[in-house]
């Protein structure tokens, strides 16, 4: 992968395009540009994925983190072995 110079502050966030509830917020400390350009290397993340209902949510924190929002696929942990859908949850 091809990483362009890193970058300070990023945040993202999804909303069903029916309900217009929420369905993740991702904030990271700093990103990088990677691959074709969607993807993101972040650094110092926290992601919200929230259940259907848009009210409440299971919090995730990571050192690093890899997030393509064209293929809805998020990827962090240690070691970058965690893969969570960036998918209202049930």
């Amino acid at each position: 992968m091809m990483a362009a110079a890193q970058s300070s502050g990023w945040r993202y966030q999804k909303d069903d395009p029916v309900t217009k509830k929420k369905i993740v917020e991702i904030e990271a400390a700093s990103f990088q540009q990677i691959a074709d350009g969607q993807a993101k290397l972040l650094h110092d993340v926290t992601v919200r994925l929230y259940d259907i209902t848009g009210s409440s949510y299971k919090q995730i924190k990571s050192q690093e983190a890899i997030v393509d929002p064209k293929s809805d696929m998020l990827i962090y942990g240690p070691h970058l072995k965690m893969v969570a859908r960036l998918i209202a949850q049930e």
